[in-house]
């Protein structure tokens, strides 16, 4: 218990300072701990008339007192105070609500907890278990004297997620650290090429926690709201394996794009307009006179920040080094 409230102690002292990044980091690892241990976080206590209680270990009934994971706006919170849906989605997983751990962390539910538990039986459904939902629905409402609402899928009130760059300094500098840590892209031979470093990033769950809106997620290309996305590679060959050089797109938009991305000139040029872009203009990227791909400003400006390491790396390999 000592080695975690030091911990702890940690996280809170550096959350706004420039050891933040170490912070989220140790946080992160805590979370996952846990996730590894969830079945030994809490147990039963039997007494002598053969009634039992169940209680969450020390651990657990401490970190449920005090502020320790990161939101996606940077506040410090406990769990007990937060939907799941509130954190940061590039630090932790999303827990399913039968999971151990959701239940002894004590997440609030609010409406996008619903909502998701909802989409999660609903999503394998046919078209006709949705219409007789939708009849159920409306039979349910009458029984009830509620005014009937219309069913159809309405986008109006959607907003494609947009969200805000909090800190360009502190963005820049994480994300050239993750430049330098990225793996290169390698292939193998088995007798034909496969890639054999992809697995190694998770570009879903980065995509996620920028274009998710009402369980919804926002393509990039045709800014509809869908119930899933692709995670389609900007370039057709990286060099290196990089979450952030990838696009949330519908099905249908994913294969337009792949098509377009066929054309080296296109996206030499789209990487011209990334590069050129500043955060005070809107963040969005027009590929020809048909196309505009929209993006998260903090999603720009990753990218922009990687094009410019990719850009000094081959400065470097071309200079080559210097004769003393």
């Amino acid at each position: 218990m000592t080695d975690l409230k030091n911990v702890l102690s940690y996280i809170a002292d550096n959350q706004n300072s420039g050891n933040a990044g170490n912070a989220k980091e140790k946080s992160k690892i805590i979370f996952k701990l846990l996730q590894q241990n969830s079945e030994k976080l809490h147990g039963k206590i039997y007494f002598s008339d053969g009634t039992h209680d169940t209680l969450d270990c020390v651990a657990i009934q401490y970190l449920n007192q005090i502020p320790w994971l990161f939101t996606e706006d940077n506040r410090l919170v406990s769990s007990v105070n937060v939907s799941q849906y509130d954190l940061d989605r590039r630090l932790y997983e999303e827990l399913p609500y039968n999971s151990p751990l959701f239940e002894c962390l004590k997440f609030k539910i609010d409406s996008k907890d619903r909502k998701k538990s909802l989409m999660e039986v609903i999503q394998k459904w046919t078209g006709d278990a949705l219409r007789d939902l939708e009849q159920v629905v409306r039979d349910e409402r009458k029984r009830r004297g509620e005014r009937e609402e219309s069913t159809d899928y309405d986008n109006e009130d959607w907003k494609f997620p947009r969200g805000r760059i909090l800190d360009l300094k502190r963005l820049h500098r994480h994300v050239q650290e993750e430049f330098a840590c990225a793996e290169l892209v390698r292939y193998e031979r088995v007798p034909r090429s496969i890639r054999i470093t992809q697995n190694n990033i998770d570009q879903r769950s980065y995509l996620k926690s920028l274009y998710e809106e009402s369980n919804q997620y926002g393509c990039q290309l045709c800014h509809e709201p869908y119930f899933d996305f692709v995670a389609v590679e900007i370039e057709k060959n990286p060099e290196r394996e990089l979450e952030q050089m990838h696009l949330c797109l519908c099905p249908n938009c994913a294969i337009k794009y792949r098509s377009l991305r066929e054309d080296s000139t296109c996206i030499e040029q789209m990487k011209e307009k990334i590069r050129a872009w500043t955060t005070t203009s809107q963040a969005d990227i027009r590929l020809n006179d048909e196309l505009t791909l929209w993006f998260a400003p903090v999603h720009l400006a990753e990218i922009q920040t990687l094009l410019e390491c990719m850009e000094e790396e081959t400065e470097e390999v071309c200079i080559g080094p210097l004769d003393i």
